[in-house]
């Protein structure tokens, strides 16, 4: 048994229905070879990350299809982190459009997995690791200074007032993520919730590693460009509740 610090959930379940065949064929074949464990020791570099969790070639998946063998992280210009990827789409969208770029999935919704892996065979995606569990987890292991970019999508807003313990985003997290990120690196915050998303600026106005961008109402209402839609924005879109996006820089 890992000996895992403890945490206060910060989302609300780990399944929901069970899989099609499809899905848990991928969750038993693939998802061992993008699959990030717990570390043992600290991961010196992201290289180690994206090339430690491939299996051999005796696999039933050909890993030389997936280039699960990086030898360096110079493969890939730089490291992105999302953090609740949902359904996947963001994720798998941005991966496909840039191959050179590194990315790190964390959700522990294992349907949300599956999802995303059947996106990932489809487009055979090579650059994309799977944390499936708490990013907090996982975020004590990462280097220094490595991550460029973080979004942390449409997290729980957990809106009752005795719950805004298990939120996401507070200082902690702020300090933890400002530690993975250079001078200049962005983070991405996006809620459809208007309480959490006045929560989520409150502490990024009071945190000393992060800057708020946003210049004019359009910053925060409008998503970055070439931004991908999650299917839970478009579900919540249609309800009549508009997402903010609050972007940060690391100074």
């Amino acid at each position: 048994m890992r000996d895992y610090p403890p945490l206060i959930s910060s989302f609300g379940r780990r399944r929901g229905r069970s899989l099609p065949a499809h899905k848990l064929k991928l969750a038993e074949e693939l998802l061992p070879l993008i699959q990030i464990e717990m570390p043992q020791t600290q991961i010196q570099n992201l290289a180690t990350v994206f090339a430690s969790v491939a299996k051999s070639a005796e696999s039933s998946i050909d890993p030389a299809l997936w280039l699960c063998h990086p030898q360096d992280d110079t493969i890939y210009r730089a490291f992105h982190l999302e953090i609740g990827f949902g359904a996947g789409e963001h994720l798998a969208a941005m991966a496909a459009a840039n191959p050179d770029i590194g990315y790190i999935g964390c959700d522990p919704f294992f349907n949300g997995v599956g999802n995303l892996l059947v996106m990932i065979e489809e487009q055979t995606l090579s650059n994309i690791r799977l944390f499936v569990d708490d990013v907090r987890l996982l975020l004590p292991f990462l280097p220094a200074q490595s991550i460029a970019h973080i979004d942390i999508l449409f997290p729980d807003p957990w809106p009752k007032p005795r719950h805004h313990k298990r939120r996401l985003v507070n200082q902690e997290l702020l300090s933890q993520l400002a530690t993975l990120q250079p001078a200049g690196a962005t983070l991405l915050l996006a809620t459809d919730h208007v309480d959490y998303g006045a929560w989520m600026l409150e502490h990024v106005l009071a945190h000393a590693d992060y800057d708020w961008s946003s210049q004019s109402h359009a910053d925060w209402e409008n998503p970055p460009d070439n931004w991908v839609q999650t299917r839970y924005q478009h579900k919540t879109t249609l309800q009549g509740r508009k997402p903010l996006f609050i972007k940060c820089v690391r100074h």
